[in-house]
């Protein structure tokens, strides 16, 4: 999945904060958590602009909303979400973000099998253009799928702290992929 840098603004300044140009200006007010890479693009590619570090990642985007900064440069698919979670918030072309990234798959270490079983399934997704797609609203389409999804983490977590529990790893990889039918997903491994 591409990802990269992206902007959240307030709504009403979307269209004033399109390009790094724009956004690494004195009186441009951005938000940055301590520690990481938004600190560290903050950092490198608005050496203008007016930092300031705040450290709850919980309250981080509250900042931009109750206007106490302009914008706040995260992942677009964290910015995709945010956006639709407070409409106070959009998340500045996040299909074209500032920064190139991509994300992947966190696979079992030694487990060949099942590394070129996803290695397949990468390739016909590529092949058949059937590309993963954000859903309109940002969010799996039923409610069904979130406590499926919760249920996929529980027993997940407790394969990682119980050796002799038959789930682990690979049960929580596969079972996410099938629970959100919104991406394609491989078939359970063995």
């Amino acid at each position: 999945m591409v990802n990269g840098k992206t902007p959240i603004v307030r709504c009403e300044d979307k269209d004033k904060y399109q390009s790094i140009d724009a956004l690494n200006r004195p009186e441009v007010r951005i938000v940055a958590n301590p520690g990481g890479s938004n600190e560290k693009f903050a950092r490198t590619m608005l050496p203008k602009a007016s930092l300031t570090m705040h450290k709850d990642n919980l309250t981080i985007f509250d900042e931009v909303a109750n206007g106490k900064a302009d914008a706040f440069v995260t992942e677009a698919a964290e910015a995709r979400v945010q956006s639709k979670l407070n409409p106070k918030l959009c998340a500045v072309n996040p299909d074209q973000p500032l920064q190139y990234a991509e994300m992947g798959y966190l696979i079992p270490d030694n487990d060949i099998r099942f590394k070129l079983y996803v290695d397949q399934w990468m390739h016909l997704l590529k092949a058949s253009a059937n590309t993963i797609k954000w859903p309109k609203n940002g969010f799996p389409p039923t409610p069904r799928s979130n406590r499926a999804a919760s249920n996929c983490t529980e027993r997940g977590s407790r394969a990682e702290g119980n050796p002799s529990h038959q789930h682990g790893p690979q049960h929580l990889t596969s079972c996410l992929a099938r629970v959100a039918h919104w991406v394609p997903g491989p078939p359970d491994h063995d």
